[in-house]
């Protein structure tokens, strides 16, 4: 089982997660794949894409089943998506070959966040991370936020989901993530964070998923986090309550204040 942290913090595996991707549940959870992949883009990418906010060449930072690389493939991006999953990289791939993306592509490697190694692909102009930092502990999200500066372009933009330390409490999942966590961590790393903001980001959390985890992991409080979304036409999703970050590139040379500036 994962490592239960306080407040219903979750810790998983390179294995559990391997599980999840080759929807392998663990016996009474009701967990047979990641609850963060709904079949298709997060609406949140799609807004970035949307507003302009998001350029190529793309680098997908723990893109899963690579549903966004995906779509912002087929909008003539050039996207490279990496996951220490084999299993997830290898569904991305069958995915890939049966879309045709134009002026676009999408590329799938098989690499671990806080080692990047892609072969020789990039620099990228935007890097996206829909909920990978959330995963990772204190001390690895400062070697990963080090691995995304490596791999970006002098002027490049990071796009960043991670889930909310507004998150009800004894809802199970990642770690919470405050403001100034994020501030602390990507600045110190090369990243001057330009907004915060509060969002939603949508899971295939049911009924089913939250009862199986109770029954199975004993988590404390996990009633407090009951209640579900209405989404018409569709079951009960909850959804969660994340921070949306935007950050640009600073070159290490640089005094650090400099990317404190307007930090609150």
């Amino acid at each position: 089982m994962p490592i239960v942290h306080r407040g219903n913090e979750l810790e998983l595996s390179a294995e559990e997660y391997e599980n999840l991707y080759r929807e392998q549940a663990r016996d009474g959870t009701g967990v047979s794949r990641p609850v963060w992949d709904i079949g298709g883009p997060q609406p949140l990418v799609i807004q970035w894409y949307h507003e302009g906010m998001i350029t190529g060449p793309v680098l997908d930072a723990g893109c899963g089943h690579g549903h966004n690389s995906l779509y912002l493939a087929e909008q003539g991006l050039t996207v490279v998506g990496f996951d220490r999953s084999e299993s997830a990289v290898k569904m991305a791939h069958a995915m890939a070959r049966s879309r045709t993306f134009g002026a676009g592509s999408a590329t799938f490697i098989t690499a671990d966040a806080l080692s990047i190694d892609l072969g020789g692909q990039g620099p990228f102009q935007t890097i996206l991370d829909s909920c990978l930092y959330h995963c990772l502990t204190e001390a690895q999200r400062h070697v990963y936020m080090a691995q995304l500066h490596k791999q970006a372009c002098s002027n490049a933009r990071l796009l960043l989901i991670c889930l909310s330390d507004q998150a009800p409490l004894g809802l199970p999942g990642p770690f919470r993530i405050s403001q100034s966590n994020l501030h602390q961590t990507l600045n110190s790393s090369g990243w001057d964070v330009s907004s915060i903001t509060a969002g939603t980001y949508r899971t295939r959390w049911t009924h089913e998923i939250r009862e199986g985890l109770k029954r199975t992991a004993e988590l404390d409080l996990f009633d407090a986090a009951a209640s579900t979304s209405t989404v018409e036409g569709e079951e009960a999703l909850f959804p969660f309550p994340v921070w949306t970050v935007t950050a640009d590139r600073r070159d290490l040379r640089l005094p650090l204040d400099r990317g404190r500036e307007g930090q609150p």
